[in-house]
């Protein structure tokens, strides 16, 4: 089975960003094996990639398999689920 990649956009100054990271940090952990997680800064290159090519306009940012999923803070269950909705694929 191939991995989940998931990145996840953010900023110092976003709010949600430190919920939304912790809660991919336990995710990781939990789904070892199944994700990989990439935390990157709103003004890293492949950050400005994906939000161009996505459209999105806030941060923090949530994409999976490149897609975008989620802007704002984002809760652990509900990440959860869209990393299973793309396993199931």
């Amino acid at each position: 089975m191939k991995k989940v990649k998931v990145y996840f956009v953010q900023s110092s100054c976003c709010v949600g960003t430190g919920k939304t990271a912790e809660a991919l940090r336990e995710l990781e952990k939990e789904l070892e094996g199944k994700i990989e997680i990439e935390f990157l800064d709103v003004a890293d290159e492949k950050a400005q990639k994906l939000l161009e090519d996505s459209g999105a306009m806030y941060t923090p940012a949530l994409f999976i398999n490149n897609q975008l999923v989620a802007t704002g803070e984002v809760e652990k269950e509900e990440i959860k689920r869209k990393v299973e909705e793309v396993e199931n694929d």
